[in-house]
């Protein structure tokens, strides 16, 4: 069964900058400075560390976009706010401790690698069918000096093993039907935390009912809620 990836359009149309500069369009320079204020509105408190990571991160992925279709988003902000601090105040709703997670369809690392900039005893696992994808997130893994987290070049359902092994599994933009939300399902532990995202043209909680759902509204978004769920037993 083929994952459908879902495209972050309400906020791509808000987008006036572009990762690659286009003739007449105005530039915001993203610093260190400014990531900390935008932060702040994420309630993330973040180093200096912390944004020359995500500053580096954004490098690569400014330059592999060129040629491999990694995101749609085409604002250095934007990407800032919509990848890299979503993906970070959602590390900020696990439980503490050193927390195995799978990311599926993971992308260009958003959110399981990105989280490691500020959870760096998580040990994650990321898995894309895609291997132009997976390569760059290897690149990234290592210009960045990531410990702990592996990606693979793997579908749904040929990562059984590492799910079997996860405590908690996240996806964010993928669309999952109802026999691959059964096959998660059968291959992830009884306390295994699901964490999703749920945008205004998304069900992703339909494919939940029978877990226990909390949601957290994201900071800056009218619509984009970050789910959190468990199985239900009786």
């Amino acid at each position: 069964m083929k994952l459908t990836k879902l495209k972050l359009s309400s906020q791509k149309k808000r987008s006036t900058n572009r990762l690659s500069s286009e003739g007449g369009t105005p530039k915001v320079e993203v610093t260190a400075e400014w990531i900390k204020a935008e932060a702040r509105l994420f309630r993330l408190s973040l180093s200096d560390d912390h944004c020359g990571q995500i500053l580096a991160y954004l490098g690569l992925l400014k330059k592999w976009n060129r040629k491999v279709n990694l995101t749609g988003i085409h604002s250095d902000q934007e990407a800032v706010r919509l990848h890299f601090l979503e993906s970070l105040f959602t590390a900020e709703q696990l439980p503490g401790g050193r927390l195995r997670v799978v990311d599926i369809g993971s992308g260009a690392g958003f959110p399981g690698l990105a989280m490691k900039i500020v959870r760096p005893d998580l040990r994650v696992v990321l898995l894309d069918s895609r291997k132009k994808k997976v390569l760059f997130q290897k690149e990234v893994i290592h210009r960045l000096n990531i410990q702990h987290v592996a990606a693979y070049p793997l579908r749904l359902r040929e990562g059984a093993f590492f799910l079997q092994q996860a405590d908690v599994v996240c996806w964010r933009g993928l669309r999952l039907e109802d026999n691959d939300f059964d096959f998660l399902k059968s291959n992830t532990s009884r306390q295994c935390l699901y964490l999703c995202f749920q945008g205004a043209e998304e069900r992703s909680e339909r494919r939940l009912v029978e877990c226990q759902v909390e949601k957290a509204s994201i900071p800056q978004s009218e619509s984009r809620t970050l789910l959190l769920a468990r199985k239900k037993f009786s």
